[in-house]
């Protein structure tokens, strides 16, 4: 039996072989929460973000692992900058992870871009795109929001096969977010040269 710590108002498991079998069995996705102690951004976390109400709300929906920096599971990995955010999905795939502080407002986010993710990879187009749109519009502000932007067009691309939806998603995202990476990425003339 796994033991599990109450921390921040959280059930956080503490061995992450034991929580990556129970995600697979029910079929959930597993957080993992590595932190250093006195790692100043660790305790930010535990009592600012993680103190929450949406935030306790929001992993509800998952398997939540903390883990300190010399578990076994983490110590070998070459980790240099605390705390870590770790995503898996319910086969065990690593999905995303982040190094260093998030406050809700970008934690939150985080987590929705992540489950677009998880359902981009299992195809699941119509639901990527509802957690994307969600993020961009509950999140605006948000630094996940222009990257959200981005994989909401390919999301609706890959759900409809009509590229009328990428060129709108991906014009929003320039108007909303025209410094951002993601509006970059989309500037370009998706069009191959002639003659190549």
């Amino acid at each position: 039996m796994q033991a599990i710590e109450n921390i921040a108002g959280i059930a956080w498991r503490t061995e992450p072989e034991q929580a990556l079998q129970e995600a697979q069995q029910g079929q959930r996705a597993v957080y993992v929460f590595v932190y250093r102690p006195g790692c100043s951004g660790c305790r930010l976390m535990d009592e600012g973000t993680f103190k929450k109400p949406a935030v306790h709300k929001t992993l509800a929906n998952w398997i939540c692992v903390r883990l300190p920096e010399h578990h076994s599971f983490v110590k070998d990995l070459g980790l240099v900058w605390y705390p870590q955010h770790w995503t898996f999905d319910a086969k065990g795939q690593l999905l995303r992870r982040h190094s260093g502080y998030l406050p809700a407002d970008e934690f939150l986010p985080w987590l929705l871009l992540v489950e677009g993710d998880r359902a981009m990879r299992d195809s699941a187009f119509d639901e990527a795109a509802d957690r994307f749109r969600r993020l961009t519009l509950s999140y605006p502000a948000s630094g996940w929001a222009p990257e959200a932007g981005y994989w909401l067009g390919a999301a609706r691309y890959l759900a409809t096969g009509e590229a009328a939806e990428l060129n709108r998603h991906w014009r929003a995202l320039r108007r909303r977010y025209p410094d951002s990476l993601w509006a970059h990425k989309v500037q370009a003339d998706w069009r191959m040269p002639r003659g190549e």
